[in-house]
């Protein structure tokens, strides 16, 4: 019987042809190209491409029409996407070499030795890291902040006891202010996200601001200044010297509407945090150089839902 039926399932089987599974062939392959990868040295120009404190690496992957460059320097390894980051960065590397060169001058020792002893000093570190330093600054300091808080509202009112606590306040917020102008003259983005300059920034400009060290520019940018914004580049780079965050962002919000964007959108793209203050500042300046142009509100209902500045 077994036999029977196994001769019989064969016999069935013969009934049906066999088709073999063709074979895959390159026309059979999806229908897109791969990402090229570009190459550094065919694609910069050569002060880009390398100098005195850094090296753009050869290979440039692409990716959503966008180059790829890592960078690296006398100062780490940097990572930029897109032509116009790459100018930020190398900016930056140059900024942070000229930052390193004054730290070393005697000038810049002795006015650390004078900032020491500045009545402002043991804040210093409430301003330059605020998150970090609130969990294990004195308390005897944070009642000295709670008093210059007090003071800053009252200002300006007659019999104000707590009048040099205000100053004292005022004082702090001038070391953003000089922070601000320094990075300006450098030509870097005050708001920049490189670590590492920030860090130079915070020291030369606590320097400069509670010790009085004279801070002067040997040369600008390579490429030209970093900080540009198409026909209005003066304006820009003095509301970010002049202004700060919270100013800017008042500034912003006028601009915004008076050009007719909505208020929903308008605090949607001056919240959203992929956008540094100084990326707003361009993107809203620009967008009022066009005067004339319809539907500017669009723009900003776009920007608005961004993830990233790149």
């Amino acid at each position: 019987m077994k036999k029977t039926l196994t001769a019989s399932l064969l016999a069935l089987l013969a009934t049906f042809p066999i088709y073999a599974q063709p074979a895959f062939t390159p026309t059979d392959a999806p229908d897109y190209e791969e990402l090229p990868e570009l190459r550094a040295s065919e694609i910069l120009r050569p002060e880009i491409l390398s100098g005195p404190h850094h090296k753009v690496q050869e290979p440039v992957p692409t990716y959503s029409g966008a180059n790829r460059f890592s960078i690296d320097s006398d100062f780490g390894v940097f990572e930029a996407e897109g032509n116009e980051m790459l100018i930020r960065r190398v900016n930056e590397i140059n900024a942070i070499s000229r930052l390193k060169e004054v730290s070393r001058t005697d000038e810049y020792k002795n006015a650390l030795l004078k900032a020491a002893k500045s009545p402002v000093a043991a804040a210093k570190s409430i301003v330059t890291n605020p998150v970090g330093t609130v969990a294990s600054v004195p308390k005897g300091l944070m009642k000295f902040m709670g008093r210059a808080r007090e003071s800053v509202k009252g200002i300006g009112k007659k019999g104000d006891s707590n009048a040099a606590d205000g100053s004292k306040m005022q004082q702090m917020i001038g070391f953003t202010d000089t922070k601000r102008k320094v990075a300006i003259d450098l030509g870097v983005d005050p708001y920049s996200t490189n670590t590492v300059l920030q860090k130079e920034l915070d020291g030369i400009s606590w320097a400069s601001f509670a010790g009085g060290l004279t801070f002067q520019v040997a040369t600008m940018p390579i490429g030209g200044p970093a900080l540009t914004v198409t026909g209005v580049t003066g304006t820009f780079q003095d509301v970010l010297r002049d202004k700060s965050p919270t100013d800017l962002k008042i500034m912003n919000r006028k601009i915004l509407l008076g050009m007719g964007a909505s208020a929903a959108d308008t605090e949607a793209f001056l919240n959203n945090g992929a956008f540094s203050p100084s990326a707003q500042t361009a993107f809203v300046l620009n967008l009022k150089s066009l005067d004339g142009v319809a539907n500017r509100g669009a723009f900003v209902r776009l920007a608005a839902k961004k993830s990233s500045d790149e």
